[in-house]
């Protein structure tokens, strides 16, 4: 009932709103001439038409590349924040506060291509380098804080291809498993699955023996997060389907266990899909095939079928690798 009254407050409260708006005469330039609305998040292009920053962006990203007013080629398809008739409308918008419009508040300043492309920089230099892990940590906080902040940031860190470079990172990192390392990897994980779908490069990288033990790691020994999060990406990789990477999961001591535990100890319900659906990416086709003659057979042995015939690959791929060593 609440929820409802709440709802329905909010709905006369925009009703009116939009009524005044209709009232008052809204000055020209501060209309956006794609929208003909207030602008909210006004911003100049290069030929010094000013635009509501989501009208505009909604324009680019449509493939234009021309500005709608004049049809000329953008220089750049990076807006620039106009502050000065900002201001303006706020203050418009104060003198007019008893005809029922609210002050827009201040946005936030979306981070520039040339801003990520930097920062991506960075944490590849320190990467490579191996040098302090302090700063290494700092730029991918600073990192998951940006693109957190709004998906036009997520959008910009994507395109820029921060899911391959990231990918790559915790592959450097996870071919030492430092225990001092442990928080910048799982700083990461964290930004990896904010940016989920990833593309096959980055999921191909995550799929290496390294990163796998390391997502593996984080499943029997990390936070909740972290847990969270590697089962996430772990349903990416197994999603591939290609076999080898999920023999090189099934030789990892524990991460059967792992994943069966998160099932039967359920962080959320999302988790509990990603953490069946790793299992089900697992399970070979001709399995999978001789699961649906069992679709009889009771809903508690129909679901322990695909654990026990993974338990019975991982025994056998075990089993070929010390036969293997003892002829070596």
């Amino acid at each position: 009932m609440r929820k409802r009254r709440a709802s329905r407050t909010s709905n006369t409260k925009k009703q009116i709103e939009e009524k005044s708006m209709e009232l008052l005469m809204i000055p020209s330039h501060f209309k956006c001439p794609i929208s003909l609305n207030l602008m909210k998040d006004p911003v100049t292009l290069s030929t010094g038409i000013t635009y509501d920053r989501l009208s505009i962006e909604t324009w680019i990203e449509s493939g234009n590349q021309t500005c709608p007013i004049t049809k000329k080629v953008l220089k750049t398809l990076e807006p620039v924040p106009n502050h000065a008739v900002r201001k303006m409308i706020q203050e418009w918008c104060v003198e007019n506060k008893d005809h029922g419009i609210e002050r827009i508040p201040t946005p936030r300043i979306p981070v520039t291509s040339s801003e990520v492309t930097e920062i991506l920089r960075k944490v590849e230099s320190c990467c490579k380098s191996q040098q302090g892990l302090e700063s290494g940590r700092e730029l991918v906080m600073k990192m998951r804080k940006m693109i957190k902040e709004s998906m036009r940031n997520k959008s910009c860190f994507v395109t820029n291809r921060a899911g391959k470079i990231l990918s790559s990172t915790l592959l450097v990192f996870s071919e030492k498993l430092s225990v001092g390392d442990s928080e910048t990897m799982e700083e990461i994980l964290s930004i990896l699955t904010i940016l989920l779908l990833l593309d096959v490069e980055s999921k191909s990288i995550l799929g290496s023996k390294s990163s796998l033990n390391c997502m593996i790691w984080f499943l029997k020994c990390g936070s909740l997060s972290s847990r969270r999060n590697s089962v996430f990406l772990l349903k990416e990789v197994m999603g591939m389907e290609e076999m080898w990477r999920v023999e090189e999961l099934l030789k990892i001591d524990g991460a059967l266990e792992s994943l069966v535990k998160l099932v039967k100890e359920p962080i959320c319900p999302t988790n509990t899909k990603a953490s069946l659906l790793t299992i089900y990416h697992m399970i070979p086709n001709s399995l999978r095939t001789q699961q649906h003659k069992h679709l009889n057979q009771s809903t508690s042995s129909r679901t322990m079928y695909p654990f026990d015939d993974l338990s019975r690959i991982r025994k056998k791929n075990k089993k070929g690798s010390d036969i293997k060593s003892k002829t070596h």
